[in-house]
């Protein structure tokens, strides 16, 4: 009788024992992975954090690239400059005689004759040049011919130049195709101002006569502008 009682009483303290361990055992494995869980969420917050730090670093990358005061600013620096050019541009006067190294006007003539009528004054922005030159033989031909401006020439310079002429010979000839080369200080390039017309010292009875008749008291009959 004693036996079986000490054996029942085994059995229930061995259970008891059995469900304690069980016991502690899932309370030891529901803490561990409340632990992990916590470990977990405290990761994912962690990351999350650093994903919105980065979101802000860049939307903030993005707003100065496109700052519009940034960009304001630039155009202003361009605009400025490309003003300062052209300013810089406008003061050098290709017309200011401390540019220019020399000035020679050319022109076709045709039958103009020397000897006792060689006094013909050739007259450039109001400024006596020297004595227009003369045909030589065959006197009825077309020849370019080509006159030195004098510094008191030069300085006279504008963008519009007239020719005109002091002729009291009487004689008979034509004139065209003016053209007044200026060779520029440190510029290889030539600027020529021309008048490709036609003018005549006659007006009506010479069987020659090419183009218009120009006044030969010194007013002016030719302009000379910058060809394009």
């Amino acid at each position: 009788m004693n036996a079986r009682v000490n054996a029942i009483l085994f059995l229930i303290l061995l259970s008891f024992f059995l469900f304690a361990n069980l016991a502690c055992d899932r309370k030891l494995q529901s803490s561990v992975e409340n632990e992990r869980q916590e470990k977990e969420y405290l990761i994912d917050k962690t990351a999350s954090q650093k994903m919105i730090i980065s979101s802000e670093s860049v939307s903030n990358v993005i707003d100065c690239s496109d700052n519009s005061n940034v960009e304001k600013g630039v155009s202003s620096e361009l605009s400025t400059k490309n003003e300062g050019d052209e300013n810089s541009n406008n003061d050098f006067n290709l017309f200011d005689p401390i540019n220019i190294e020399e000035a020679t006007l050319f022109v076709d003539i045709f039958e103009v004759n020397g000897g006792a009528y060689s006094n013909k004054v050739l007259i450039f922005n109001g400024v006596p040049v020297g004595l227009l030159p003369y045909n030589a033989p065959p006197l009825k031909s077309w020849q370019n011919v080509a006159i030195k401006l004098s510094d008191e020439a030069i300085k006279s310079m504008v963008i519009t130049n007239t020719i005109g002429m002091i002729d009291n010979t009487g004689d008979a000839y034509n004139l065209q195709n003016f053209n007044l080369k200026i060779k520029i200080k440190n510029v290889n390039e030539l600027m020529i101002l021309s008048d490709s017309n036609a003018f005549c010292s006659v007006s009506d009875w010479w069987s020659l006569k090419k183009g218009n008749y120009f006044k030969k008291d010194g007013s002016p009959f030719a302009k000379l502008i910058k060809n394009e």
